[in-house]
């Protein structure tokens, strides 16, 4: 199997998450999506995050990339 992706979505603002997450539902379909944001800090403080993406970090209810089957 290739692992060039069938699309690729730049940026993921409201239009381009949306289109990213349309195509990722079939499962046959590799979807790259990329998104020239700040460089947080990865020494875990999570300091400076926005307090919705602080949320998501750690949360045991949020499912990481490696758990997500079938989305890249």
């Amino acid at each position: 199997m290739s692992k060039e992706p069938h699309y690729i979505v730049v940026g993921a603002g409201p239009a381009g998450g949306v289109m990213a997450a349309l195509q990722s539902e079939d499962r046959e379909r590799r979807v790259l999506l990329l998104e020239a944001g700040v460089d947080y800090e990865r020494d875990g403080s999570n300091e400076g995050l926005p307090e919705g993406i602080r949320y998501g970090y750690g949360n045991p209810g949020n499912a990481g990339p490696a758990e997500v089957r079938g989305h890249h």
